[in-house]
């Protein structure tokens, strides 16, 4: 279900991203000697990584927040997601003020790792998505 949204919103943003890329340095790159693969690696995903990691923290964090398909098609508790699980524990009359405090903060820890480790790509990926509108 979360395939279906994010992926042509990536696709769309990496091919915008990928065809901005200056093919100078590609040109360059097999002109040095360079095959198809060394290219690939050496050239050209270097130089793709922000923008990877831009669309990355997209897909992750739109399948991460989503809560009305999950709330819709689970069932179980065992099958139900991250936001469905806490509003269940903050609607709840009889939990306490440190569990949903704690429900709140468990929350938030995998997007703050996620953004502590992407940092450095996610900067210049959303600049250089901003720069090209």
């Amino acid at each position: 279900m979360y395939l279906t949204f994010s992926l042509p919103f990536t696709i769309w943003f990496l091919r915008d991203y990928i065809m901005s890329l200056p093919i100078d340095i590609e040109e360059s790159a097999q002109i040095d000697g360079c095959g198809r693969l060394q290219l690939f690696l050496r050239i050209v995903l270097p130089l793709a990584a922000p923008g990877l990691a831009a669309a990355g923290a997209f897909a992750f964090m739109s399948s991460y927040n989503e809560f009305l398909f999950a709330l819709l098609l689970t069932q179980t508790i065992g099958s139900q997601t991250l936001p469905v699980i806490l509003s269940s524990v903050a609607t709840n009359p009889d939990a306490s003020l440190a569990l949903i405090a704690t429900s709140v903060v468990l929350a938030m820890v995998p997007p703050l790792i996620f953004a502590i480790a992407f940092q450095r790509f996610l900067t210049r990926g959303l600049v250089a998505a901003l720069g090209k509108g």
